[in-house]
């Protein structure tokens, strides 16, 4: 399982808007000088980033960076937990739109960001901070909404989501990354939905099965 710093790493050159130093990058994800060097090292060798300039770096493929970071997310060794409620799934988005710390991701995601055609969501899946339920009111059920947590500190994470209808959403890298390493039918059938909206983002489909999707 990828660590988080390395995520955050992954995150930030994902979403560059310009070359930026690699102090600049370790400012903007809390981590180490050091650690960023390595992390650059690694993607310089792999042609994922260049140096248009001596002290800076760019991102010049973006699917690669995409797929070294799928194959190295390990999403289901994340710590993570079901809870099942007695709400309808628009009252348990209100409950989790309230907390402070909170990003949508998979299917969930994809839904926010209105992919909806072939997107089936059974439950709510939300990265949230470590004791953000306490409060919130989600009562145990049978009749409701399932929530999927998947518990997380990460303020660079919930820093770079965005709001959509009241609702914070993981970046587009980070549920497209989730989605890809997910493993079910329907996150792949999303990530490739994902895909076909993004410039630079491996569709991962075959000719034959992306003509179902047109």
């Amino acid at each position: 399982m990828i660590g988080e710093m390395t995520q955050r790493v992954y995150r930030e050159i994902c979403d560059m808007k310009r070359p930026l130093s690699q102090l600049e990058i370790a400012g903007r994800c809390g981590c180490s000088h050091s650690f960023v060097n390595k992390e650059i090292g690694d993607l310089l060798r792999r042609r994922i980033v260049g140096r248009p300039a001596r002290t800076r770096v760019s991102l010049v493929n973006k699917s690669g960076l995409l797929s070294l970071w799928m194959g190295k997310r390990g999403i289901r060794n994340q710590e993570s937990m079901i809870l099942k409620t007695d709400l309808d799934e628009d009252e348990v988005l209100s409950r989790i739109a309230d907390t402070k710390t909170h990003a949508l991701t998979l299917e969930s995601a994809v839904r926010a960001m209105g992919i909806e055609e072939g997107v089936a969501i059974n439950e709510v899946q939300v990265y949230l901070s470590p004791g953000a339920t306490e409060g919130m009111g989600m009562k145990e059920g049978k009749k409701g909404a399932s929530v999927r947590i998947f518990v997380s500190s990460d303020d660079h994470l919930y820093g770079m989501s965005r709001e959509i209808d009241g609702v914070r959403v993981a970046p587009v890298s980070q549920v497209y990354v989730d989605l890809a390493d997910w493993g079910t039918w329907g996150a792949h059938d999303a990530a490739v939905r994902l895909a076909m909206d993004n410039d630079d983002f491996p569709i991962l489909a075959t000719r034959q099965e992306l003509e179902s999707y047109l």
